[in-house]
């Protein structure tokens, strides 16, 4: 429904049943995957670029998962053109493009087994970290082998290290990568040059700095429950809220 402005009642809204579009998702040997997820983007059609970016920023407007078999069934998807994209652990991520749903029999998507980066997450007293963000990026000739995208992800591609600090990441192509580790208590890390299947990486986090102060009002009184932010490496944030008397702490901040 087009845009309606408030205060008023009686904005009565009317679904329409969605059409039905099925498939399934094998390997490359033709054996069906099962626990893909299958995310549906509509195609942006005649819009400008900054709307295409917008539109492709957004969530998915349905997203299935493939069974034992590897069937999946969307049964909300409007008539039109869709992108897809699959993945599965263990998987590189597929896209499928200008699909016309209503149009469109069984779709299949095909995985290619992926390349892993695995390792592990450390402190400065070599212990290891549990729940560090490690995003992975591929590095030299993307923008060449990928002219046009399902979706923009805005560095979605990322994984957590376990209790014993260890992390795998198992979904990429044959290539090089760049790693950035975050974690609120320690400086963020960047590693680049890492190789699709190398083994036994260690990442090792340093303590970084600390930012401290107080919030007041325009009176002088302390404010209790502020959120206080400070930009990190890349597009990571560091964030804390104050406490009763208006004091708050930011731990591993990097030197700058």
């Amino acid at each position: 429904r087009k845009a309606t402005q408030a205060p008023k009642r009686n904005v009565d809204l009317t679904l329409i049943a969605g059409t039905r579009l099925s498939g399934v998702v094998v390997d490359t040997s033709g054996n069906p995957v099962a626990g893909a997820t299958i995310d549906a983007y509509p195609e942006p059609k005649n819009q400008a670029l900054f709307e295409i970016i917008a539109s492709k920023s957004r969530p998915p407007v349905d997203s299935v998962t493939s069974d034992g078999r590897g069937a999946f069934e969307f049964t909300t998807l409007g008539r039109g053109t869709y992108n897809f994209l699959a993945h599965a652990s263990g998987y590189q991520q597929m896209e499928r493009f200008d699909i016309e749903v209503g149009r469109t029999g069984e779709l299949r998507l095909e995985l290619e087994l992926g390349s892993a980066i695995t390792g592990v997450v450390m402190s400065p007293d070599d212990l290891p970290i549990e729940g560090a963000r490690i995003r992975f990026q591929r590095v030299g000739g993307t923008a060449a082998a990928r002219p046009r995208q399902v979706n923009i992800r805005f560095g979605k591609d990322i994984v957590l290290s376990d209790v014993e600090g260890q992390f795998t990441i198992d979904t990429l192509a044959d290539g090089d990568y760049s790693l950035i580790v975050f974690h609120d208590d320690y400086e963020t890390v960047r590693r680049r040059g890492l190789r699709s299947g190398a083994e036994d990486v260690t990442l090792q986090m340093g303590l970084g700095g600390r930012i401290t102060g107080v919030v007041t009002d325009n009176s002088g009184s302390p404010v209790a429950g502020a959120r206080v932010t400070c930009t990190d490496v890349a597009d990571f944030t560091k964030e804390t809220i104050t406490e009763s008397d208006g004091h708050y702490l930011i731990s591993g901040v990097p030197s700058g």
